[in-house]
């Protein structure tokens, strides 16, 4: 029998199809013959052919699927009666078909399919961990450096440790010996270098590769030769100890910098390496920068990003390289003297915004006449002046405007070398002076009704001056054209007269304007209308106002107020210079207009209609074609010389 070509029937050799179920009922001596034949069968030949062979693992013949000796051995016993084993049945499978499978299956006894027990591949070893070196530990030398940098050294009563192995890389640090082992409290001085060697000895080998030299000459190092730090810091006679980080290249590569991580790592290098026996609490940090030190610093400053917890003072020597850094820089400045006005305004005395003062931020820009440093540190300077300006009022009111003034100062240092500017006239030492007392002297006592008398008298001075409603009578304008320009003046009364005389009503509201009361009613309107923020807002005539109540939203409202109808009825953003102000413009209000105008130049008549006269076109061309007023298209009241 051979496989037939539907599904469930067998053929004999003669091709005669036996249906499925009749060949099983032959039994099991036609039934396993016939497996053999289709297992083992050569093409061509009979099933009487093949079941005389003597061999059924006999593997002559034309090459196809034909079981090996080995799988007769697995096939046979089963095919004999023994249990059905898996790996037999996926024999017969491929070489015999899924027919001769199925009549295995079917004529097998349940339970006498059986399975070899399954071998698993051994587990995967887990790969080991491995484990993160340890840290170098750090060092008083620096590798492969000679000269300063090769150990430990006291210049005058500084202690010059070369530290290497620190998570960042290298530092110069600087200790004052005078702290002894068990420092209390220290300040610290974290200077990073411009482009260049940095602090590293200047060799042959640097020269030859065209290192900057930062005018060291050959066996020099910057912070000796060139900034006198060391010498600045005695001179100071601060408990700092200085901080000069090494960068990683030639162009002030300070990567992610971060001050109290960077501080925290050399500390702790300091005390593994016994330099002191005790670890100092910082009482504060100083951040400075040279030159190509900027592109770190500025940015870290605009965003308040990386700074020192404990920062109480900034430096910048000739670091600011690009325009766009002047603006990172006043970010920052503006946001601290916000913060410093708003702890003086809350202060009641005099005596303890003092006190605060000598404890709150510094800041110092140093620019030598090198390229563009004077006109962007100039930048700086006039934005700090402008800041200062716009809140003069306030700060005289607190009697502080000068000494806060003092905190943050530009400074010019001449022409000098740009890479001297540290050095040449102590700048380090200057800065670290500026910075107040160790121990602030407190404010001298007063008793708690003197205390209470003058915060009362600073609180109604402070009143006055806010800006609101009660400034709105201040300045006040003119409401007659006694001060108006000719020719202008006599056009628009000889214009006025004609509206009377046809039975109007004229009201004139405003015509020349102070300018103080223009002022008022220009930095109102810009605030009311948000084109600017109250603490932009300027006293630009000294009129005394304050503009920024230290709470925006207080701020808004009283310039809303200022520009509503109750105050000076401010329909749009008003110019701070306008034909008011040059005696060019009225503003007027028009009742009772009839449609025929009489007595015109000629003795016309014009017939206007209707409409009411803020938008009455006909009355506007009249105006202006016999009296050269001409209307405003929007501003309700308003007429003048140009229409603007």
């Amino acid at each position: 029998m051979r496989a037939g070509a539907r599904r469930g029937t067998l053929r004999c050799p003669n091709g005669k199809p036996i249906h499925l179920l009749s060949a099983i009922r032959l039994g099991e001596s036609l039934m396993l013959p016939a497996v053999r034949w289709r297992l083992y069968a050569q093409p061509g030949q009979t099933m009487k052919q093949q079941l005389s062979r003597r061999a059924p693992g006999h593997q002559t013949g034309p090459a196809g699927p034909r079981p090996k000796a080995g799988h007769a051995a697995v096939i046979e016993p089963s095919l004999a009666g023994g249990p059905l084993q898996a790996q037999a049945l996926l024999e017969l499978q491929r070489l015999a078909g899924n027919q001769s499978v199925g009549l295995l299956l079917q004529r097998s006894p349940a339970g006498t399919i059986t399975a070899p027990p399954l071998k698993r591949p051994p587990a995967a070893k887990a790969p080991l961990k491995k484990v993160p070196a340890a840290p170098p530990e750090p060092t008083a030398k620096w590798k492969g450096e000679v000269g300063p940098n090769a150990g430990p050294q006291e210049t005058g009563k500084i202690l010059r440790i070369p530290v290497e192995g620190l998570p960042e890389g290298r530092a110069i640090v600087l200790v004052p010996t005078w702290i002894g082992r068990e420092p209390k409290e220290v300040e610290v001085l974290v200077h990073l270098h411009g482009f260049g060697v940095g602090y590293r000895q200047l060799t042959k080998t640097l020269i030859k590769k065209g290192e900057r030299t930062s005018d060291m000459t050959e066996g020099q190092v910057r912070d000796l030769a060139i900034d006198k730090t060391e010498a600045q810091i005695e001179g100071s006679g601060r408990d700092v100890v200085g901080i000069l980080p090494q960068a990683a290249g030639s162009q002030s590569e300070f990567g992610n910098f971060t001050t109290d991580s960077y501080v925290t790592h050399v500390f702790a290098a300091l005390t593994s390496l016994k330099v002191w026996d005790k670890l100092p609490q910082i009482r504060g940090v100083v951040l400075s920068g040279h030159s190509g030190a900027g592109n770190v610093l500025t940015p870290m400053l605009d965003k308040s990003e990386r700074l020192p917890e404990k920062l109480e003072e900034v430096i910048l020597f000739d670091a600011l390289n690009w325009d766009y850094q002047v603006g990172h820089v006043w970010h920052w400045l503006e946001r601290q003297l916000a913060r410093d006005l708003h702890e003086l305004a809350g202060l009641p005395t005099r005596a303890k915004r003092l006190e605060y003062l000598t404890r709150s931020m510094r800041f110092r820009g140093y620019h030598t006449h090198t390229g563009n440093y004077p006109r962007r540190y100039q930048k700086v300077d006039e934005a700090i002046g402008g800041w200062f300006s716009r809140h003069s009022t306030l700060l005289g009111i607190l009697g502080v405007e000068s000494e806060l003034r003092s905190n943050y100062v530009v400074i010019d240092a001449g022409d000098i070398s740009h890479e001297q500017v540290m050095g040449e006239k102590e700048r380090f030492k200057e800065s670290l002076g500026a910075l107040g007392p160790v121990v602030a002297a407190p404010a001298p006592p007063v008793s708690a009704a003197d205390e209470q008398k003058e915060a009362a008298a600073t609180t109604t001075r402070l009143d006055k001056a806010l800006s609101g409603l009660h400034w709105v009578s201040e300045f006040p304008g003119d409401t007659t054209t006694d001060k108006l320009k000719d020719p202008f003046k006599t056009h628009v009364e000889a214009f006025i007269a004609l509206l009377e005389a046809n039975g109007a009503t004229v009201e004139v509201n405003a015509t020349f304007r102070r300018i103080e009361r223009a002022s008022l009613m220009h930095w109102a309107s810009w605030i009311a209308y948000g084109k600017i923020k109250p603490s932009q807002a300027e006293d630009d005539q000294k009129t005394g106002i304050i503009w920024d109540h230290g709470d925006d939203a207080k701020s808004l409202k009283a310039a809303t107020d200022m520009c509503s109808k109750a105050g000076y009825d401010i329909a749009y953003p008003a110019a701070l210079n306008s034909n008011h102000t040059a005696g060019l413009a009225i503003d007027m209000t028009i009742t009772g207009l009839p449609k025929i105008i009489k007595g015109l130049p000629g003795k016309k008549s014009v017939d206007i209609g209707t409409d009411p006269p803020e938008t009455n076109s006909k009355l506007h061309d009249l105006a202006w074609r016999y009296y050269r007023v001409k209307k405003h298209k929007t501003d309700r009241p308003h007429w003048s010389v140009n229409g603007r």
